[in-house]
């Protein structure tokens, strides 16, 4: 399955790898679920076109630091590429959001698809990161 998620950068570049930006994704929890402190496991799923997350004794770790939006970031960040070409993504306008489309694979991290820029009018912009595509969709993207 897929899923859209929150996401912040963490680090844009990577010398022995290429160009990476790589993201620390949130998943959204129910009001209420008990966490268990500030870290744990937890199980990935999708609900309504975003990444859920519920407590479980396997699977991906997360920090509760965000706890107090009803999301919780993933510990293992994501990491997507980006032709050398283009513009860093992840370098926003204030009140921007960096949205990220990730698969959900059965007890394992989500990987990467493709990213949009949610504007703080509301709007979403698919980014391009690929000058010959003009769906919007990225080429390349992945955990290599």
């Amino acid at each position: 399955p897929r899923a859209w998620a929150r996401a912040a950068p963490y680090d844009p570049y990577d010398v022995l790898r290429g160009r990476y930006v790589q993201l620390r994704v949130t998943a959204a929890v129910e009001p209420g679920t008990p966490l268990g402190g500030l870290s744990g496991q937890g199980r990935l799923f999708v609900q309504g076109g975003r990444l859920h997350l519920a407590p479980a004794e396997c699977c991906v770790g997360f920090s509760a630091g965000s706890a107090s939006r009803n999301e919780i970031t993933i510990s293992q960040p994501v990491r997507f590429y980006i032709p050398e070409n283009i513009p860093d993504p992840s370098r926003l306008e204030p009140g921007d959001e960096l949205w990220v489309e990730v698969t959900v694979p059965p007890d394992a991290a989500p990987r990467p698809l493709q990213m949009a820029r949610k504007k703080k009018d509301g709007s979403w912009i698919p980014l391009r990161l690929d000058p010959g595509e003009t769906t919007g969709a990225t080429s390349g993207a992945g955990t290599k």
